[in-house]
């Protein structure tokens, strides 16, 4: 493999021109750097990342903790950080805990990150948040005063499905939570379906509040085919259901259909996120939109900004959440 000497004899400069060349870090004429820059390339020079930010005190790499990156909603996030990241020159690892917790927190906290973004839906360990702080990692979505926010907000998004389902007759409607019953109210989705209850006219029946208490870790799609599952064996009359995500919409949608129920004829179906299949399945998802490549660009944009500027405040920035209207939210059945 080359190295910067390599590059300096074949250019005929110093290995300091080559280094400053490469990296900007002092200025060099422009007819020097294109002779170093074509020697690189002639020679298959690759630059070394940790030589590079031991030399400028700059760690380009963003680290991504999720809980379910089976979800494609995660994978459309990490498109928009990817590109955004690789921009400007950084790189994106990801992390997978949904299983192994323990071992990859502590392999995250080695790799000495410039920037992480928490997806983890569980309480991220205080010992590593504080080992963040040590080390001053960027973090975004973190439960911490040094952390910044860049929060999808659902509540606007979530009323207009509430009271277009309610205009379209329905009277019974059941939601369906992610998280354990105790922990659903947290959820501003389930908040504003409870605020809106009584007045769509709603049934008050609690029963139709169905929290993931299933135990063990489950796939979104899992979690709905199996929350449907057990709302169906209580013999509650629902006409329209409102999932958490598209994940959880598709797999209540096919426990539906197993139990001879058509969607949306007999029980309208809406999910969260539009996730990229959500137009093609069928029938089509009626959802909330995020526009997720650009969700995932900002938060990006927010680590290397702050690496770049220390001084830069902590912000909370939102995403609004849209509706989207589709096959699968109907009039209700007379």
């Amino acid at each position: 493999m080359a190295t910067r000497a390599d590059v300096a004899k074949l250019a005929n400069v110093s290995v300091a021109t080559v280094t400053n060349a490469l990296t900007g870090r002092k200025p060099v004429g422009d007819s020097l750097r294109e002779r170093v820059l074509k020697a690189a390339d002639k020679l298959g020079y690759i630059p070394d990342s940790s030589a590079q930010r031991l030399s400028s005190g700059i760690n380009k790499h963003i680290g991504v903790a999720v809980s379910e990156l089976t979800n494609p909603y995660h994978v459309e996030v990490l498109k928009g950080i990817d590109s955004y990241a690789a921009e400007h020159g950084f790189a994106v690892s990801v992390f997978d805990l949904e299983n192994n917790a323990q071992n990859k927190f502590r392999l995250i906290a080695s790799r000495r990150l410039g920037g992480i973004v928490n997806f983890v839906s569980d309480k991220y360990p205080a010992e590593y948040v504080r080992y963040f702080l040590q080390d001053n990692v960027v973090m975004v979505n973190f439960e911490c005063e040094k952390s910044f926010r860049v929060d999808t907000v659902y509540a606007n998004g979530m009323e207009a499905l509430i009271t277009e389902a309610a205009r379209l007759g329905h009277k019974n409607a059941a939601i369906l939570s992610s998280l354990e019953t105790k922990y659903m109210l947290l959820d501003s989705r389930v908040e504003k379906f409870m605020q809106l209850r009584d007045k769509c006219g709603f049934t008050q029946d609690d029963a139709l509040l169905v929290g993931n208490d299933l135990g063990g870790k489950r796939t979104s799609e899992e979690i709905g085919y199996m929350l449907t599952e057990k709302l169906l064996t209580t013999g509650r009359k629902f006409t329209v259901m409102f999932c958490i995500n598209d994940m959880m919409a598709l797999g209540a949608i096919t426990a539906l259909r197993n139990h001879g129920l058509r969607v949306p004829e007999d029980v309208s179906v809406t999910g969260c996120d539009d996730i990229s299949i959500a137009k093609y399945v069928q029938p089509t998802l009626t959802t909330l939109k995020i526009d997720t490549f650009a969700y995932g660009r900002e938060i990006a944009k927010t680590i290397i900004d702050k690496i770049a500027n220390p001084d830069m405040p902590y912000t909370c920035k939102t995403v609004e959440a849209i509706p989207v209207f589709r096959e699968s939210l109907t009039r209700a059945k007379e």
